[in-house]
């Protein structure tokens, strides 16, 4: 029970520090005629989710898959750096009895500085942190990932209905 309280305490301070971004306006706004973007994964590595199916090719292939059925055109990596993109963090930690999963979505667009400079900024995230038995930690992301990217398909519709 200490180890999950310890890793639940280390996924909130990094929760706290990858969600302290800007937003302006509202999120649904960033996502008007948004067709198309790059996405980028990024896992930590563990050896243990590895092999029971999880590694940064499956959740690139789920989350495109699924883009896809949105009618969202999934780039390829090799376009621009200044292209909209959505980064995918995932981070699956052993604990006693499964894995902590922090499953991180942030969308980030181009956008313009008052000094002239392009950046990108991240518009519009999701953000969930579940506890996953050992043996089902596959079909536990597959779902979280599609709970999130359902999330953002509503709000895509949203932004484009108007």
């Amino acid at each position: 029970m200490q180890s999950r309280v310890v890793t639940i305490g280390i996924f909130g301070i990094l929760l706290g520090a990858s969600l302290s971004v800007a937003q302006v306006g509202t999120p649904q706004d960033s996502l008007r005629e948004l067709e198309a973007l790059r996405v980028e994964v990024a896992m930590a590595r563990n050896p243990g989710a590895a092999r029971r199916g999880v590694d940064a090719d499956f959740v690139r292939d789920t989350v495109e898959e699924r883009l896809d059925q949105l009618d969202i055109e999934p780039l390829p990596n090799e376009e621009s750096s200044e292209t909209t993109y959505l980064s995918v963090t995932l981070n699956p930690a052993r604990i006693s009895d499964g894995f902590a999963v922090s499953l991180l979505l942030q969308l980030f667009q181009p956008a313009r500085l008052t000094n002239g400079e392009t950046v990108m900024a991240s518009t519009w995230h999701v953000h969930s942190l579940g506890i996953s038995d050992v043996d089902d930690l596959q079909d536990y992301v597959r779902n979280a990932l599609r709970n999130h990217l359902e999330t953002l398909a509503s709000a895509h519709r949203g932004a484009n209905r108007r």
